[in-house]
């Protein structure tokens, strides 16, 4: 068994890993970009396995925040509001959030 502290260059995941990625909800070029800062970080004990090395990498990007699997939705608000729209729903929000402080 070889020791290592750098994924070797060389690695390429197999499918298992990547099937994993993928049922994480990340995207092809997600996990390619993850496994690329993978091979990048130096790990303070030597390592025996990459595949398992980079599934634990993958778990942790999205636990940490450093990916957004592709299949969240996230709200982008339309470009096309107008601007009493706007104003409008930025005083809905004012007076729901006085609401739940409790402010009259």
């Amino acid at each position: 068994m070889t020791r290592f502290y750098f994924i070797p260059e060389d690695y390429e995941p197999a499918a298992k890993t990547l099937a994993l990625g993928k049922s994480l909800g990340l995207s092809e070029k997600q996990i390619i970009d993850q496994l690329d800062k993978c091979k990048d970080h130096q790990y303070k004990r030597p390592m025996i396995d990459p595949d398992r090395c980079f599934r634990n990498w993958l778990r942790n990007a999205i636990k940490f925040g450093d990916v957004v699997p592709a299949t969240t939705r996230e709200y982008r608000q339309p470009e096309s509001v107008s601007d009493e729209q706007r104003k409008a729903d930025e005083a809905k929000a004012w007076k729901e959030m006085n609401r739940l402080r409790g402010v009259k």
